[in-house]
């Protein structure tokens, strides 16, 4: 298990948080902070194979 990713991150912005950790864990990433609800996101940590960090985040509504 990874600690928490310190350094660059890729962020990705998905639809499906939920469907988009199953896939990337079904491809090898490893969960480093499952889905986190916030006011208005969801957020998560996950590492690729070669341990670069990646944060996915769905918005939940958009602010106006």
């Amino acid at each position: 298990m990874f600690d928490y990713p310190h350094g660059n991150r890729i962020q990705i912005e998905v639809e499906n948080i939920e469907e988009s950790i199953e896939i990337s864990v079904e491809l090898g990433a490893e969960i480093v902070k499952d889905k986190m609800e916030f006011d208005n996101f969801y957020l998560a940590y996950l590492v690729d194979l070669v341990s670069k960090g990646i944060g996915l985040n769905q918005l939940l509504f958009l602010i106006c």
